[in-house]
Order: structure tokens, then sequence, then C-alpha cells
């Protein structure tokens, strides 16, 4: 699918040769993910009761976990989450990537990140996932 003709409208210059390629395979997996807030639980506790209830992945930052489940498993493990104790802050839809990519050259990089910083400035647009290594 190609955003370029509908970017140009918005007065936005995709970085490169204008393409913007939208394609889940290649952004990441479609995941759901719930946050969790540690309130003095560790790390390895908190793991384990959401391997237990079914989380596919896990991790931690600053003083919450997010716990990554398929679509289907979201509120069977958010719920599952919340019956152990933990406080569950947000459950929503996301694409987390499979692999990132770095570019080395920092002007494409910042070209690229002042791309994606204009699409997330557009009234239309509520997410942007991206699967570019932040430098």
């Amino acid at each position: 699918m190609s955003l370029k003709p509908q970017l140009f409208v918005q007065g936005i210059k995709p970085p490169g040769n204008g393409l913007v390629s939208v394609a889940n395979n290649e952004i990441g997996l479609n995941k759901t993910n719930n946050i969790i807030k540690k309130n003095g639980k560790s790390f390895d506790d908190i793991f384990s009761i959401a391997l237990d209830a079914g989380a596919e992945d896990v991790e931690e930052s600053g003083e919450e976990v997010a716990v990554y489940t398929q679509t289907s498993d979201l509120a069977k493990v958010r719920d599952s989450l919340s019956a152990q104790g933990l406080e569950v802050t947000e459950a929503k839809f996301t694409l987390k990537p499979m692999t990132k990519i770095t570019i080395e050259d920092r002007e494409k990089y910042d070209k690229v990140v002042d791309f994606l910083s204009s699409l997330e400035q557009l009234d239309d647009v509520q997410e942007v996932y991206s699967n570019l290594q932040i430098l």
C-alpha cells in the first residue's frame, strides 16, 4: 500500500524516493500489550505470573512491565494478571517490531525521524509504528 498521494496532500514529503510501504509483516507482529505497574514486585515475579497467564513476551521498562499477548488473549491475560494482584494500567493493540533496522548515515536517519514526527502530528493519525533503531 503506497501512502505517497495522501502524504503530499498533507504537505509531507517522505524521505528517499517518496514511497512509503506499509506492511505489518515488515514492521512487526500484531500484538496486544498490557502495561503493568511493578508496585514493589520484582520483574522475575511479574514474568512468572505473566507467563502463567498466557503472555508471549515480557519487557521491563523502568517502573512498568509490558506484557505482550496474541490479540485474542488480551482480556484473558489482563484479567488473570489483575486476579494475581497486579495493577494493569493499560491494555491495547500495538505493533512490536520483529527486527529493528539501523540507518548509519546521520543525514538519512534525521530525514526518517523528521518524517515519522510529521506523521505523528497529523490530526487523523492515532499511532505511528516503526522498526527504526533509535540512535
